[in-house]
């Protein structure tokens, strides 16, 4: 297998599929924001934690098992059919428990029909990214991102036109169905699986590998509750119109996220998984986290300087205690981004053990650093989310050059001039929104943008420069 070839084309697919995503997801919230309130937002988000969280218990971890196995398509067949049927019962579990709770804490969380509706996408997300992970054990990125993007558009539509017209939660629930059940009836057509009932007698091996891989399984699960944990933290400690300023702030952080660290991450895991040479891994791992440190400590720093400005220009006055908190959700991205890249790599290096460690960590730090600043006030919420990530990016970073025996040293040294980059280009926009304040935000944020663009560029160019004379040591950031 060419393995330059297959990263260079899955990146390709990914990229543009994520640039897509970015640019609607972008526009979603922009337009979506004006007409419905944090409170709305808030709830929407709240129960969205929830649901996904228990797509993601549906399939018991096969969807990363058939990577790392290999599986052939009989073998996929029957546990698509096993989490059909645990899909369905967790959405049974799902509306007697709302029914529940609504009944006897009178829950905050909107009407009960909407909480009830929400559980139709616990089957259609569990399916999806199944069907999504299928996909990519072939390698077929390109079919991926095409149905993923066509699932986006449909989103977007229906989400726009349904929250326009009535102004209400609605919108977004009913958009992100639609964009599901077309994501499904996509996949599934591109699928001609072998059917076999002979699968169903293999029942026991199917039970051996989930045993054996159960520690990913509940590592996924905790890295998936350490990344919303905070969201359900400050519904309860705080509020709901609280979780909707948050979750925009965190929605605008992420995008970056997704951009810079998505269209590798989700392409080195399949990529790990069929390479049989370590030090081959170790050079794509360097290479990746190297890559993700230096765009990443450019772009969130640039999002940290502007980010008061920004949420004024493009939001209502209704918004504006947004951008205190994504100048602090900026830095944290740093940290996340990073921590992030690293998952791919120890899913295939380490111990199921370690990775439940890892995970573990996460979620306690997570949690006793969000319900201490929560205590106070979302910012201090936030910088409890800061301070967290930072100690499981230590840790995450050190696990993962262990596992490869790599020296960590020379990629420190890279990211600690990667920081320092970009406070360069923190300080570049703070002295233009400074002596530009007498200029609306439309005229000077482009400018600063423009400026950021140029200053890259010049950075991109001394790196090349000091790549031809030859020290390899230095690294070109970059694909280039």
């Amino acid at each position: 297998m060419n393995n330059s070839k297959t990263i260079k084309q899955g990146i390709t697919w990914q990229a543009l599929e994520s640039v897509y995503y970015f640019a609607l997801n972008f526009l979603l919230i922009l337009i979506v924001a004006r007409y419905i309130d944090a409170g709305m937002y808030g709830t929407y988000t709240t129960l969205f934690v929830v649901v996904v969280f228990l797509s993601e218990i549906t399939d018991f971890g096969f969807k990363n098992i058939i990577i790392r196995q290999q599986y052939t398509e009989e073998k996929i067949y029957v546990v698509y059919i096993l989490l059909l049927i645990s899909a369905c019962l967790i959405l049974l579990l799902y509306e007697l428990t709302v029914s529940f709770f609504w009944d006897r804490y009178q829950l905050a969380l909107g009407s009960i029909l909407y909480a009830q509706t929400f559980g139709i996408l616990i089957p259609l997300l569990a399916v999806n990214n199944f069907l999504t992970n299928v996909y990519r054990k072939d390698l077929r990125f390109k079919r991926v991102a095409i149905v993923r993007s066509l699932s986006y558009s449909i989103t977007f539509v229906t989400t726009i036109g349904l929250t326009a017209l009535y102004r209400d939660k609605w919108g977004l629930l009913i958009g992100l169905t639609a964009g599901e059940i077309i994501r499904l009836l996509t996949f599934r057509t591109g699928l001609d699986w072998q059917k076999s009932k002979a699968g169903l007698n293999q029942l026991n091996q199917y039970l051996n590998e989930f045993r054996n891989s159960a520690g990913l399984y509940i590592s996924h699960l905790l890295g998936y509750m350490s990344r919303n944990i905070d969201y359900l933290l400050i519904a309860a400690l705080l509020s709901v119109e609280a979780v909707g300023v948050y979750a925009l702030a965190y929605k605008i952080m992420s995008a970056p996220v997704r951009q810079i660290g998505g269209i590798i991450n989700k392409i080195m895991f399949p990529i790990y998984g069929r390479e049989k040479e370590m030090a081959t891994i170790t050079e794509m791992f360097c290479f990746s986290i190297r890559t993700i440190a230096f765009y990443s400590s450019i772009v969130f720093f640039i999002l940290a300087s502007i980010s008061q400005n920004l949420i004024d220009l493009l939001f209502t006055s209704e918004w504006k205690d947004t951008g205190s908190v994504l100048a602090i959700m900026s830095m944290a991205g740093i940290f996340l981004i990073i921590h992030n890249a690293t998952e791919p790599l120890l899913k295939i290096t380490v111990s199921q053990k370690t990775l439940v460690f890892r995970q573990m960590f996460y979620l306690v730090v997570i949690v006793a650093c969000v319900t201490a600043g929560a205590m106070f006030d979302l910012i201090w919420a936030c910088v409890g989310f800061l301070a967290a990530l930072f100690l499981s990016f230590v840790l995450s970073v050190k696990i993962s050059f262990d596992s490869i025996g790599a020296d960590f040293r020379p990629t420190s040294t890279r990211m600690i001039e990667y920081l320092l980059l970009g406070v360069i280009f923190y300080f570049v926009n703070k002295a233009v929104l400074l002596f530009g304040a007498q200029f609306s935000e439309s005229l000077v944020i482009p400018f600063i943008l423009l400026l950021d663009m140029g200053l890259l560029a010049a950075v991109l160019k001394i790196y090349r420069r000091r790549n031809e004379t030859g020290d390899r040591s230095i690294f070109i950031p970059g694909f280039l």
